[in-house]
This record gives structure tokens, sequence and C-alpha cells, in this order.
């Protein structure tokens, strides 16, 4: 399972963004942000939040991690 802290530094990095940039559309301190990183869950709220911001869907991602994690179940014949 992938850290959901971890994954908004990749996006951030791979949009070419700063943290002080996303800090302050959240709006929180850059420190704050940090220590979102190293979280391995948030709030729906603040994940909606940079969801928006970064225009990235990470719910879709958990949603796409949950199910291929679930045991497929054997259909009956």
């Amino acid at each position: 399972m992938v850290q959901i802290g971890h994954r908004i530094k990749e996006v951030i990095a791979e949009k070419k963004l700063t943290v002080t940039w996303v800090a302050a559309q959240v709006p929180c301190e850059r420190t704050n942000l940090y220590n979102v990183f190293k979280r391995r869950d948030i709030s729906m709220r603040l994940l909606w939040k940079l969801s928006d911001i970064l225009d990235y869907n990470f719910f879709q991602e958990l949603t796409n991690q949950y199910e291929s994690s679930k045991p497929k179940k054997k259909s009956k014949k």
C-alpha cells in the first residue's frame, strides 16, 4: 500500500511545483505540508483540496489500489 503523503510529494514533483506554492494554495505553512508527506493517511477534506490544487485524482488511485488488494471472488458455475 502506497503511503498517501509520499504519493502527494511525488505528484508535486512530477508537476514541477514547489512545496511553497502548494502550501499557499491549501493554505497552510510549508512545514505543515512537509508533515503531510510523512503521513500514512490524511483527512478526506485535505485530500480533496490537494486533488483539486494538483489536478490529480488521488481518490481514483486509492480506489484502484483498494480494488487490486481485494481477493478475487470465485464465480459460481
